[in-house]
């Protein structure tokens, strides 16, 4: 990685920190998109909060494809809705789980 690539992706995280979502951050972003050793947003998902990152992928997303908003919407309501159901199927396993325990150590 360059020096210059090094510097913008340091520039890029930092404005994306501090929420300056512009047309400019979202260009500087894709021009850099992939780099030699990795891509912007694998940095950003590493230095960001889950949901900082979530925001900022929506925004960039929403400014390049606005007419995919609703689409990423409706796939990240599936995408909580499928995890709730794995979890919920985890703990209903693992409470059965202990009910067989503790009914098979009272006989």
């Amino acid at each position: 990685m360059t020096e210059q690539t090094r510097n913008e992706l340091k520039a890029i995280t930092a404005a994306v920190k501090r929420h300056e979502w512009t047309p400019e951050v979202f260009e500087r972003t894709e021009a850099i998109l992939y780099y030699q050793g990795g891509d912007i947003f694998n940095t950003l998902r590493r230095e960001l909060l889950p949901e900082e990152y979530e925001a900022f992928d929506r925004a960039y997303c929403n400014y390049f494809r606005p007419d995919l908003t609703e689409l990423a919407d409706w796939i990240g309501r599936k995408r909580k809705e499928e995890a709730w159901k794995q979890k919920k199927a985890e703990l209903t396993r693992e409470r059965r789980k202990l009910l067989q325990e503790e009914s098979d150590s009272k006989k």
